[in-house]
């Protein structure tokens, strides 16, 4: 779903997507762990994630009707299909209550843009992730366009001046 609980196909990258698992507990005193597991188009496992809301941590559900709600945050996912297992074991003692592979997939689209991970470049990026990452560069030293540097306190060396070893 989208931040407003309407479900979709199609998710813009920079947005977040929320999953959700709906779920009966029909005994009380069960300490529960849902999960979700996120496979791309490649059937590559992009992570896990597990339930760690804080209100529920080692603490039994009493019967009732639940909705767990994972958030992904945009500018995470690289773009393409996803699919969604979701799943829910006991803790102590651990037994799995259900595995359901792939009731749900999305897709995540890329549209270029500076409030991208991908900026203003257009070409292949492959990866599984794509987070929007902060950056920061700094100017050590001016140079002239001859490559001189203009401040006499900092050296400037060109790619030519440095040694590099390569690792065996």
């Amino acid at each position: 779903t989208d931040k407003n609980g309407e479900v979709n196909e199609f998710f813009d990258i920079r947005k977040p997507v929320f999953i959700e698992m709906e779920y009966n507990v029909v005994k009380n005193g069960l300490e529960l762990l849902p999960h979700i597991f996120l496979k791309n188009d490649y059937n590559v496992t992009v992570f896990v994630a597990i339930d760690n809301d804080p209100n529920w941590r080692e603490r039994p559900r009493p019967v009732g009707t639940y909705t767990s709600r994972v958030q992904i945050p945009g500018n995470f996912l690289a773009s393409g299909r996803f699919f969604v297992t979701v799943s829910m074991i006991t803790i102590k003692p651990e037994n799995p209550q259900f595995y359901e592979e792939d009731p749900v997939s999305f897709q995540i689209v890329d549209r270029s843009g500076w409030d991208t991970a991908r900026g203003i470049y257009t070409g292949n990026l492959q990866s599984i992730v794509r987070p929007r990452l902060r950056w920061e560069t700094k100017i050590a030293a001016e140079l002239e366009p001859s490559g001189q540097s203009i401040s006499e306190e900092q050296p400037s060396y060109t790619l030519s001046d440095l040694a590099f070893e390569q690792a065996d």
